[in-house]
């Protein structure tokens, strides 16, 4: 049921190849409002996991560049004229609001440390919190929080700054053995296992919250939309809920035969569910990503958890 109102053409290698392409469009009555022809200008670095984030690299000339480059190939008056003609839509009207939860939760956020949803911080904020941000790379102590949080990222691309940032890790292991709640995902996750072992296959020391070792892998191990059921009570969940998030990763967790699973994970590229993540006391660590707004009890639970640390 969806309306087309027009199409951009991409990576095009001629004014042949685009005259040819605009022929098509036309014979099957398909508005071109745009034609881009190649341009190695408007590439930007990759490596695994897909594009190399905005923390690691300059952005302004790319981004000036896809600006000059736009006004040159694509009718933007049409574009806005198509946008504008839009029909409205049904927006939903926010959740009853709560009662504010004023409690203050430190968010790993560098180069190592910048997969986030903003809309999931953006609801923890709503409901009362005060995030607080800092780096695990350079910070020497988490900040005064009742909470933390580490979300994806790319700790297997600086593992040696993260290991010899020895008083972070202390700082780290000294506030969750004071029993403040600690929150991962993915290279959260990684970065709190007693070791990563990198794609040279050296092992690096990490936090050692979680008791396993995080090993790359030269090939994608997990992605895709999963359906995670709690099976145990943690600080976001109580044993049974259920959770929606995804998966991506390279790396795997080698861990011993006793380890406390946080989830039973399934998705639609697998038929039977895996064990995945770390769930003991006040730690949780996964590679499930999740949106807090999306999940609303669970960001529930975790600001209950971190305001019941700071009670006590």
């Amino acid at each position: 049921d969806t309306h087309i109102a027009g199409v951009i053409l991409n990576r095009l290698g001629s004014d042949r190849h685009e005259a040819m392409v605009r022929d098509v469009m036309e014979k099957i009555h398909m508005p071109v409002i745009g034609a881009y022809h190649r341009d190695d200008g408007l590439k930007t670095p990759e490596r695994h996991l897909g594009l190399t984030p905005v923390t690691e690299i300059e952005t302004a000339d790319l981004i000036r560049h896809m600006g000059e480059d736009a006004g040159r190939w694509v009718d933007t008056e049409k574009l806005l004229s198509i946008a504008q003609s839009a029909p409205s839509l049904l927006v939903e009207k926010d959740r009853e609001e709560k009662k504010k939860v004023p409690v203050r939760i430190g968010v790993a956020r560098d180069e190592a440390f910048s997969f986030y949803y903003p809309a999931s911080l953006h609801a923890l904020e709503k409901m009362g919190a005060e995030l607080i941000d800092f780096s695990p790379l350079r910070d020497s102590v988490v900040p005064d929080v009742d909470g933390l949080i580490f979300g994806g990222g790319f700790p297997e691309m600086f593992l040696h700054e993260l290991e010899n940032n020895r008083s972070m890790k202390d700082s780290i292991r000294q506030a969750a053995a004071s029993g403040m709640p600690v929150y991962a995902e993915c290279g959260g996750l990684m970065y709190l296992c007693r070791k990563i072992q990198g794609f040279d296959g050296d092992a690096y020391e990490m936090a050692g919250l979680v008791p396993g070792v995080c090993e790359m892998q030269k090939k994608l191990q997990r992605v895709g939309y999963v359906t995670g059921k709690a099976l145990r009570k943690s600080i976001i969940a109580d044993e049974g809920d259920i959770l929606k998030g995804h998966e991506f990763h390279f790396s795997t967790l080698a861990c011993d035969d006793d380890f406390p699973w946080a989830y039973n994970l399934k998705g639609t590229r697998q038929k039977e569910g895996h064990l995945e993540g770390f769930a003991r006391g006040n730690v949780l660590a996964s590679y499930l990503h999740l949106s807090f707004e999306g999940n609303p009890k669970a960001a529930d639970k975790f600001l209950a958890s971190c305001l019941a640390y700071k009670n006590r």
